[in-house]
């Protein structure tokens, strides 16, 4: 993945000869997220009727077992460590795209 002032892009050679290199790109162009919002939004459909839902929070009694200001270790199952990812900047959000487990040297 490559970028430059209007796009991001990547390139793949398709074939190669002795004399002749064929490659291929792919882009897609650099815009605005109000501005595709504004385009994308209108051509969404549905809606989401809360006042029908049956999904309700559950009760807290009081014997929940919660202090403030503490902090508990998560369960080790975790994503293995990555080498050789890419990280797209869009100005607002990160993107982590492909990389390698730490066994697929």
């Amino acid at each position: 993945m490559q970028e430059d002032a209007e796009r991001f892009y990547a390139k793949t050679v398709l074939t190669q000869g002795d004399t002749r290199i064929r490659l291929a790109t792919v882009e897609w162009p650099k815009e605005a997220f109000a501005t595709w919002w504004a385009r994308a939004r209108s051509t969404l459909q549905g809606s989401v009727d809360l006042s029908r839902s049956a999904y309700r929070l559950p009760a807290i009694d009081g014997r929940a077992e919660c202090a403030d200001d503490t902090w508990t270790a998560t369960d080790a199952r975790y994503p293995s460590a990555r080498q050789r990812h890419t990280a797209v900047w869009t100005g607002r959000h990160g993107n982590d795209c492909l990389g390698r487990g730490s066994r697929n040297r």
